[in-house]
């Protein structure tokens, strides 16, 4: 099921088998829940997006002139941090137990997220 190929992954599965194991021996409601990315302005300047983000806005308010990233070409599924709140709160009010992925669906490449954000920021160039 799981190939973890990072400290960070192994982690991961590490917690889903120990809510699977303790769902199993001692009767517990407990879910996994496998959680795409999820954004919001909590995310620490250090996540890409939140780079992004304020790279567009010192651009676009003259503080900056270039933004600098790798590789525009990635995909990933983006998602509201909100409504993942919500995903999880919903999973412990399910009348069984169960392990889900949550994700929007959708895929968007670090390009689009790049447009987008130039966009919400009013950079004329943008789109």
């Amino acid at each position: 099921m799981f190939s973890p190929r990072s400290p960070y992954a192994v982690g991961k599965a590490a917690s889903f088998w120990a809510v699977a194991n303790y769902r199993e021996a001692y009767g517990l409601f407990v879910c996994n829940g496998l959680l795409f990315n999820h954004e919001s302005p909590l995310r620490p300047a250090r996540y890409v997006t939140q780079k992004i983000v304020r790279g567009a806005v010192d651009i676009v308010a003259g503080r900056a002139s270039t933004l600098e990233l790798g590789m525009l070409h990635i995909a990933r599924d983006w998602g509201w941090a909100p409504e993942y709140v919500d995903a999880m709160a919903r999973m412990l009010d399910r009348e069984m137990p169960e392990d889900l992925v949550i994700a929007t669906g959708e895929t968007h490449t670090l390009e689009d997220f790049v447009a987008a954000a130039f966009a919400c920021v009013g950079d004329p160039s943008a789109g």
